[in-house]
């Protein structure tokens, strides 16, 4: 009886046209259980096949039919797959050239001919006042992970000279100077010969450790610090070490144009040459002290107004050396040469808020003199590795250094 109607069921199935893989599969099933034959139309049995031969028909004519026929692009996209692979070869080629220059920044390496690690600014004190522990491990860390491995320490005084001496020891890519700054030539005035017999003795003791007789020179800036005819008498002096010991004069001037030059070249055979650090001073003078064969190093001050860039372009390129004067002449936001820095400045935080591993606001570190390279390859539109690595051999060069 149960046979009979699913037998029934499977032919009205079919009559009402609704035969189906799903219906076929169900009566399937259970027809099978009772051995009963599976009644499949005649249109339908071999319909599978038939499809599958008419879809492989298909496809080889259209195979078939293309092969002498030129595929139809419109105009305009075939414009736009130009347009789109010639963007690819672009892409291509500007990966090269960040590839290219990734590896030059990554051989980048910089010379940092003033760097003042003795201030008290690194030992945590501001204006007397301590706000942290001392840092300098910490700022010399982060000059190297910024290229600069090789620090000039530059001395003020005879106490500056041996802390410099004691920083410089952390590396052999460190140097320092001995002499008197011309702001503190006070501390010479009363005994002369006195004060320079002990820099003279901390130049023969730290031998080839100290690398230039300064820092010394005139600032007329500052005469409330020092009088102008004890810095004149103080500069004199410096000039028995240089020859003595044959090593350059590291020099600072400022608004002292005339005295300046009068002495260097009244004792221009009693020194074997002479870099003027931080230089500030306009077109002519600059000109005069070149005359001279003096070197000339430049910092984030000399790109504090467009007017200077024309200064900077007149120095030969053989003779021009980088600094940052840290913890000085940080360059600011509101400069003019803050437009041409390349890379983005680090976060820095407040001394009263002082972290460890941190920059300090507004205080400057050897790290930044790759910013002064930045700014002095784009004023000179000049590649930055090529006059990183030219100041960097003008500065082996001048203290005769060896790599």
């Amino acid at each position: 009886m149960i046979k009979n109607k699913l037998y029934n069921i499977q032919l009205q199935i079919i009559n009402k046209k609704t035969y189906n893989k799903f219906s076929q599969k169900i009566l399937s099933q259970k027809m099978s259980e009772w051995d009963m034959p599976i009644y499949v139309p005649k249109n339908q049995q071999n319909k599978p096949q038939q499809i599958q031969q008419s879809k492989e028909a298909q496809q080889n004519h259209y195979q078939q039919t293309n092969k002498s026929k030129v595929q139809y692009i419109p105009k305009v996209q075939a414009q736009k797959n130009e347009d789109l692979e010639e963007k690819k070869v672009n892409i291509d080629q500007l990966d090269q050239q960040k590839n290219v220059q990734t590896q030059k920044n990554k051989n980048l390496r910089f010379f940092d001919v003033a760097a003042n690690l003795g201030s008290s600014q690194f030992a945590g004190f501001y204006k007397g006042k301590k706000f942290h522990e001392n840092d300098v491990k910490d700022v010399i860390q982060r000059a190297n992970e910024g290229g600069c491995d090789r620090l000039l320490l530059s001395a003020s005084n005879l106490k500056d000279a041996k802390e410099c001496y004691q920083i410089s020891q952390m590396s052999d890519k460190f140097y320092c100077t001995v002499g008197l700054h011309p702001a503190k030539a006070n501390e010479a005035d009363q005994n002369t010969n006195n004060y320079f017999n002990q820099l003279d003795g901390l130049i023969q003791k730290y031998g080839k450790k100290c690398v230039a007789v300064g820092e010394c020179g005139l600032d007329y800036d500052r005469l409330f610090c020092s009088k102008k005819d004890v810095q004149l008498k103080v500069f004199e002096a410096h000039f028995n070490l240089s020859e003595k010991h044959q090593l350059p004069l590291y020099l600072h001037s400022r608004n002292s144009r005339e005295d300046f030059l009068n002495i260097l070249q009244k004792n221009k055979k009693r020194f074997t040459n002479g870099l003027v650090h931080s230089y500030t001073g306009g077109i002519a003078e600059l000109e005069e002290l070149l005359q001279e064969g003096l070197y000339i190093s430049i910092n984030a001050l000399t790109f504090k107004h467009k007017k200077d860039y024309e200064v900077v372009k007149r120095i030969p390129l053989d003779r021009i050396m980088i600094e940052t004067d840290a913890p000085y002449c940080k360059i600011k936001p509101s400069d003019d040469g803050f437009s041409l820095l390349t890379s983005e400045e680090p976060q820095f935080i407040k001394k009263e808020k002082y972290q460890k591993g941190f920059f300090i606001q507004g205080r400057n570190e050897p790290y930044f003199v790759r910013e002064v390279s930045q700014m002095l390859s784009a004023v000179l539109e000049k590649d930055e590795y090529e006059i990183a690595e030219q100041c960097y051999q003008n500065s082996l060069k001048f203290f005769n250094i060896q790599e």
